[in-house]
């Protein structure tokens, strides 16, 4: 009984379990979209994320992804990237509620806050740039496979 209470990864292309690897691979991969949503100017960033609840949905993708990464079971990042994650995710824990706001989704996104987040970001792109690099080659090889 308990096996059929543990959750399961399921690929849904040919309904077998995925790897622990090809889930943290899945996990960066839109990690790393949303820093790219993240490092753009704010009338963009509201324009990307359709005007809906632009700063906490950013704020939430960022959080889930970098906390699930520095967190994971496996070494898939060395020690100096997830510390670099975990500092902009610091920064992104102390946003004011002026930088959140629900329906002014362009005055949140101007608060300075955001222009601090956004360097921060740019820079962890740029730290992640080997991580992103092993990410693009896992999928190469997995299309590769099939």
């Amino acid at each position: 009984w308990a096996e059929l209470m543990e959750p399961k990864e399921i690929n849904l292309v040919n309904d077998e379990p995925i790897s622990l690897e090809e889930s943290f691979h899945n996990c960066l991969f839109y990690f790393l979209k949303a820093l790219d949503v993240m490092v753009l100017d704010a009338s963009v960033q509201c324009d990307v994320m359709e005007n809906f609840n632009v700063a906490r949905e950013i704020k939430q993708d960022v959080g889930d992804g970098g906390t699930a990464l520095i967190n994971w079971p496996a070494d898939y990042l060395s020690q100096t990237e997830k510390d670099a994650i975990a500092k902009l995710l610091m920064t992104l824990s102390e946003l004011p509620k002026a930088a959140l706001l629900r329906h002014e989704h362009r005055q949140a996104m101007d608060h300075p806050a955001w222009a601090e987040l956004r360097v921060l970001a740019a820079r962890l792109i740029e730290q992640l740039h080997d991580a992103a690099n092993r990410n693009q080659a896992f999928f190469k090889n997995q299309a590769a496979q099939q």
